[in-house]
């Protein structure tokens, strides 16, 4: 696959942030009237979490799953009981092709994406982060087109073997990967961020929506980190 540092291609970025942080978000109403986000690994966890967090917000939703069909039809009913349109996809996004064609069906159902969440469901430990780069690929020419556009990293590991050495690789490796995608894409005026979610996932949602709206405009690079010390 391409070097994550050529997805982009084009000139070095304008900011290369690299904070990290783990101080809570800040608690104000946010708005994400008029967006369109899509969540991978929406079935479950961190991701279900976030897709009904983000359609009280304000946004359409298009999330993808495996093979939990019952599952993903529940969430549907729950985004659309508020208020908001929702388009499941059944599909591996480790699969290159399968990323090209998840595009082009949320961009015919929603016309374009605001926000990508890129929800790393762990099938392995730790989990592949192909799919991370395989998807912003794809929808880069999209997301470049929406003012104001954010990708937020995340993951729905499975519990652990090793937890303290797999949870810190798991870390360390959306860390990397989103610093890497925020120095890309700062020249493109696209930020970049990501989560670790602890056991609370409302919270870790509500994460994921700040970093996702305006009231975060001014910030990529960062992580937050929601796991208990």
């Amino acid at each position: 696959m391409d070097d994550p540092a050529e997805i982009s291609a084009a000139d070095p970025p304008r900011r290369a942030p690299s904070r990290e942080s783990s101080s809570p978000a800040p608690r104000r109403t946010l708005t994400l009237a008029g967006k369109v986000a899509l969540i991978t690994g929406g079935e479950t966890g961190i991701g279900r979490a976030a897709a009904i967090r983000f359609a009280r917000e304000g946004a359409d939703v298009a999330f993808t799953h495996l093979s939990a069909h019952g599952d993903a039809q529940t969430l549907v009913r729950a985004v659309e009981r508020e208020g908001r349109a929702c388009l499941a996809v059944c599909g591996d996004v480790d699969d290159p092709g399968f990323c090209e064609a998840l595009v082009a069906g949320v961009i015919e159902r929603f016309g374009g994406v605001d926000v990508l969440v890129n929800n790393l469901v762990a099938r392995q430990a730790p989990p592949s982060f192909f799919s991370l780069f395989f998807l912003t690929r794809r929808l880069l020419p999209y997301l470049r087109d929406r003012p104001g556009a954010s990708i937020v990293n995340t993951s729905s590991p499975r519990p652990p073997a090793d937890p303290v050495r797999d949870e810190e690789a798991i870390r360390a490796a959306i860390g990397t990967c989103t610093r890497s995608l925020a120095n890309n894409l700062a020249r493109v005026k696209i930020r970049v961020n990501a989560v670790v979610p602890g056991e609370d996932l409302e919270l870790g949602a509500g994460d994921l929506v700040f970093l996702a709206s305006d009231a975060a405009r001014g910030l990529s690079g960062e992580l937050l980190d929601r796991r208990a010390r």
